[in-house]
């Protein structure tokens, strides 16, 4: 089964089957952004994760979205995931020559 970018697939990816190519979606990175930061702020930390995620999906480069992924993961307590996202985050960076900022400290977000 492909994986699905467009979060109108990802409940129901036979419903809309137009929409599973990312570039496809009517979904504005914005708003994925909007609802990942709500979801943050509501304190469901693995949504936003989720979320972000799907952000990440559209764009391998977006530094908001790598950001808030980090630190979604470190406030849900997901050290490991967190660190890993951070690598990816990083190295994304790096490639197009941008100077990640230092991953936050657990205790700070």
């Amino acid at each position: 089964m492909p994986t699905h970018s467009c979060p109108l697939t990802q409940a129901a990816p036979d419903r809309y089957p137009s929409l599973s190519s990312s570039k496809h979606c009517p979904v504005d990175t914005h708003a994925v952004h909007a609802l990942a930061e709500l979801a943050v702020a509501a304190g469901d930390h693995n949504d936003g994760a989720r979320l972000y995620l799907l952000a990440l999906a559209r764009d391998g480069y977006d530094e908001a979205a790598h950001r808030g992924l980090v630190t979604a993961l470190l406030t849900a307590g997901r050290l490991g995931e967190a660190r890993r996202a951070y690598a990816r985050y990083r190295d994304a960076m790096r490639e197009i020559d941008v100077e990640p900022i230092p991953m936050p400290a657990r205790g700070l977000v």
